[in-house]
C-alpha cells in the first residue's frame, strides 16, 4: 500500500493506502466495503474515461475482460490499462480507484 497522487474531478490529491485493483477485489471479507460489488461501476467509469480518450484498444481489453465474468480478470485488466495510458489519464483512473477503495458502504446505507 502506498499514498498516491490522484485526480478526482479537476483536483489532485493524495490517496492513502491505494492498492492495485487485483489486490483490492480479493478483500471481499471487508465489512465496510464490498470490492466485487463496486467493480462494475468502477469499470464503467474506466470505460467512459477510455472512450473520452479514444483508446479503442484499451476499451477492447476491458470489455473482453468483462465478458469473462471473472472479478480478478477484470481487476487485472484495469491495473494493466493504468500501466499503458499516459500520466494524466493514469492519475484520473487512480482517482476512480481511490474513490471506490475508500468508500464505506455502511455509511452510504445509513
Amino acid at each position: 500500500m502506498s499514498d498516491e497522487t490522484v485526480i478526482t474531478g479537476e483536483e489532485e490529491h493524495t490517496c492513502p493506502n491505494l492498492v492495485p485493483n487485483s489486490k483490492w477485489v480479493q478483500q471481499a471479507e471487508n465489512p465496510d466495503n464490498c470490492p466485487p460489488c463496486l467493480l462494475k461501476p468502477l469499470a464503467e467509469f474506466y470505460l467512459g474515461a477510455l472512450e473520452d480518450a479514444k483508446l479503442d484498444d484499451q476499451i477492447k481489453k476491458l470489455t473482453d475482460a468483462w465478458e469473462t465474468e471473472n472479478i480478478l480478470t477484470i481487476a487485472e485488466a484495469m491495473d494493466n490499462i493504468k500501466d499503458v495510458v499516459g500520466e494524466p489519464l493514469k492519475k484520473k483512473l487512480k482517482g476512480f480507484d481511490c474513490s471506490a477503495q475508500t468508500i464505506k458502504l455502511s455509511a452510504v446505507e445509513d
